[in-house]
């Protein structure tokens, strides 16, 4: 499973939802994919014929690995990209020809909502989002923060409208007189009731970046508020726009073959046989990183053509591997790539010139960021999968290049498009002739509709440059933007706001949801109740409140009860849970969990679960275990155990990891789940020397599953005893037969792995998992569910 890793090195890996969900890595770096899935020209050729949406879906599954189920990720993405409803071409990203360049096609990625490439990835960023945001603790709504050069804004609006404002609230800052009269209007417009626009006076898109660093980097408000992003800070976008690549060149190789059928191998040669490049228009770097990835995969690109605009550090970069501190923005006839301080251009250059060393990438942007003229190391030994050459255009050329290509094609281009075809005609293939080049289209001309008329001076209204949605936005007389004059007053305008709507949420005390059985059951999934668990786990001890467990024991019934509870820093709920387990009654397992505010105390919600979150929890956990500390497919398992927690153990693992065959004997993964008071395991010569064996039998004093022998076996072999805690476990669980020997460096916690703070155990060695369940599991899932119970997302 891919997992995610910060430039800056200072934070654990995190799985996909928990990088869409925080934007920005906690030691202030961006989240990059720890590996890239590989894409095959036979799997291409597969996907020769696939719709958008399924595409997107193919290359997205790895990358979201189980965060969301496959019936889950394709509704997302079907929605994302329905047409008409917000495209206006099933084909979403159509390819047009030029007579006037034949070796050139032109990608259209404006045929969405706001009229810009940027609702390529935002509206699936968005969806994904509000599914995240419903599962996770913390104060609600999650608060979407973006700040705008002109294309990102109307795209977040867009894409923000019919999602649930009790789950997410947008807020957009876009610099006043920087963006185009059209991008401001469909900004500016009736807006949805989840949505605040802020045009700030006296600022540019850089200025505004400072804002998110400063709102993302602050502990303090991240205590009282949830954030999230749509821009391109968030690793999900660029994912995503990694697949417009891969559309278009399937797309060029579909008109290329002709009609079909066509054999994978005849396909396959058809590739090898027409090379491709690809002319990017680049500010913020994220498309750019999206090729990077795409090439990466395994797209066959010959060259990246990076066409800039004067603000050209990218440009600079590219050539003369340097970073020079730059000029202030100078403003342009293509206002959306007017950045100099691209956070993206930080990513590409993590994969490329550091050869993903954080440290190095840290100390390149510390010296950057402090004046001064870093050299980076030779353009050859970066190691790009393609190479990518840059060039600056100029506004004389992209005025010149509309009007060029709308003499001789009757094609209208945007001011940015223009950018990358001129870009790609400044840069000319090694060989005419030899490589066929396709040019990013990122906006429609009814965005720039100015630009147009000094590109086209003699012609009255140009075909092509009007748009039915456009017009609508600025025939609105009323701008319903917040007007502030200067980045300092819109940074304490936003986090005023933000904590005034997270408070005006706040559950009323009187409102109590009581959630029957099977309310739970249809609310909840293995994915949620491993998403739980790795929150659970990767929770600092130090924001984790929560007493000792209780237990009441009943010999005559043959039962016990269990109570456990706990607070997670910043979440907006504390969760007390009681199950209970009578082995002479039918059923044997009971309980409910209460949910109450952390904010003043008041009951919430009654899950009448009658265990079952206790029963996936428990799972859940072993689960984590065995996929943190034996990552792949599983080739022999054993479970020693009959009831429910057996079952539930083999469900939750079935749905992470493949199991391809059960064995007892020499099992790599050996899983107890009774309520035996004798040890099952009585020696370590019953085990594999390189099994994990994850017990979740044992919480209360009198119960035991293995022997001490086989504890003392994994320490003095390698290996390790890992526990859920210590302090628990040595009380009721496993470690109790050997708490003697504490503290043992070989006796750590689940979560000092989980969060980074310790190594796993090598894979050979003998290693024992003992957990006995933490109050903070009921609360992680306790809040999941009654978040997707009391506000169900409305995709």
């Amino acid at each position: 499973m891919v997992t995610y890793v910060s430039t800056r090195g200072q934070a654990p890996a995190v799985d996909f939802a928990t990088a869409v969900l925080a934007g920005q890595a906690p030691d202030g770096g961006l989240y990059v994919p720890s590996s890239l899935p590989h894409l095959s020209l036979p799997r291409l050729a597969s996907l020769i014929d696939a719709d958008y949406a399924a595409l997107a879906a193919a290359v997205m599954a790895p990358f979201v690995g189980d965060s969301l189920t496959t019936e889950e990720l394709d509704a997302v993405l079907r929605s994302a990209f329905a047409a008409p409803d917000r495209f206006d071409t099933s084909d979403v990203a159509p390819l047009a020809s030029l007579a006037s360049h034949p070796d050139t096609s032109i990608l259209e990625l404006w045929h969405g909502p706001s009229l810009a490439f940027k609702d390529m990835a935002i509206g699936v960023l968005a969806r994904l989002l509000a599914i995240f945001a419903a599962r996770a603790p913390g104060p609600k709504p999650t608060n979407i923060v973006v700040a705008t050069s002109g294309d990102t804004g109307p795209a977040a609006v867009a894409a923000a409208a019919g999602i649930d404002p009790a789950l997410l609230h947008l807020w957009v800052l876009f610099p006043h007189n920087r963006v185009s009269r059209e991008q401001a209007a469909q900004m500016q417009c009736e807006l949805p009731p989840n949505v605040t626009v802020l045009e700030v006076a006296n600022s540019d898109s850089d200025s505004l970046d400072t804002i998110l660093d400063d709102v993302f980097n602050d502990k303090a408000l991240a205590k009282d508020v949830s954030l999230g992003s749509l821009n391109s800070i968030n690793v999900a976008r660029v994912l995503l726009q990694s697949v417009h690549y891969i559309y278009a060149f399937l797309a060029h190789i579909r008109a290329r073959a002709g009609p079909g059928p066509h054999s994978s191998s005849a396909l396959c040669s058809l590739m090898l046989a027409h090379p491709i490049r690809f002319a990017v228009p680049t500010g913020a770097c994220g498309d750019m990183v999206g090729g990077l990835y795409a090439a990466a995969m395994g797209l066959p690109v010959s060259e990246f053509v990076i066409a800039t605009n004067a603000n050209a550090i990218v440009a600079d970069t590219l050539t003369h591997a340097r970073l020079v501190p730059p000029p202030p923005v100078v403003p342009t006839l293509s206002n959306a790539i007017d950045i100099l301080v691209p956070y993206n251009l930080w990513r590409f250059l993590y994969h490329t010139a550091a050869a993903e060393c954080p440290t190095t990438l840290s100390a390149w942007i510390d010296a950057f960021r402090s004046g001064a003229t870093v050299t980076l190391p030779p353009l050859a030994a970066w190691g790009t999968p393609a190479p990518f050459r840059a060039t600056s255009i100029s506004d004389a050329t992209t005025l010149a290049t509309i009007a060029a290509t709308y003499a001789a094609d009757s094609y209208l281009l945007d001011p940015h498009s223009a950018v990358a075809l001129a870009g790609s005609v400044a840069i000319p293939p090694p060989s005419a002739g030899q490589l066929h080049t396709i040019c990013l289209a990122t906006a429609h001309p009814a965005k720039f509709v100015d630009v147009v008329h000094a590109a086209l001076p003699l012609v009255d209204a140009p075909a092509g440059i009007a748009h039915p949605s456009m017009d609508a936005a600025l025939a609105a007389t009323a701008n319903h933007a917040v007007q502030l004059p200067s980045v300092a007053a819109a940074n304490a305008y936003l986090r005023r706001a933000m904590l005034e709507l997270t408070s005006s949420h706040a559950p009323p005390a009187r409102d109590v949801h009581i959630a029957s059985p099977d309310d739970i059951a249809a609310a909840v999934s293995w994915a949620d109740a491993l998403a739980a668990a790795r929150l659970a786990f990767s929770a600092s001890p130090d924001d984790i409140v929560g007493p000792m467990p209780m237990a009441f024991d009943f010999a005559d019934a043959c039962g016990e009860s269990h109570v456990k509870g706990a607070h997670i820093g910043g979440s907006s709920i504390f969760a007390l849970k009681v199950a209970s387990s009578f082995y002479k009654a039918s059923p044997s397992g009971s309980g409910l969990v209460l949910v109450f505010s952390a904010t003043n105390g008041a009951p919430l919600a009654v899950l009448l679960d009658n265990a079952r979150l206790t029963d996936m929890r428990t799972a859940a956990a072993g689960t984590l275990a065995i996929t943190t500390l034996r990552p792949g497919p599983i080739t022999k398992l054993a479970i020693l155990g009959a009831g429910i927690q057996a079952s539930k153990q083999l469900a939750s693992l079935a749905a992470a990891v493949e199991i391809r065959s059960d064995a007892l004997a020499a099992a790599d993964v050996v899983i107890t789940a009774t309520p035996a008071s004798n040890p099952l395991i009585a020696s370590p010569d019953w085990l594999a020397p390189s099994a994990l064996v994850v017990a979740v039998g044992s919480d209360s004093p009198h119960k035991q599953e293995l022997d001490a022998s086989v504890l003392h076996a994994a320490l003095s072999a390698g290996g390790a005893v890992i526990v859920d805690s210590i302090e628990q476990t040595a009380a009721f669980g496993e470690l109790r037969s050997i708490a003697h020997v504490l503290p043992h460096p070989g006796v750590f916690t689940l979560g000092d792995i989980v969060r980074g703070t310790a190594l796993p155990p090598p894979a050979s060695a003998l290693t024992i998992v003992d957990l006995t369940g933490m109050g903070v599991q009921d609360a992680a899932l306790a809040e999941i569910v009654y978040n997707r119970l009391a506000s169900p997302s409305r995709l």
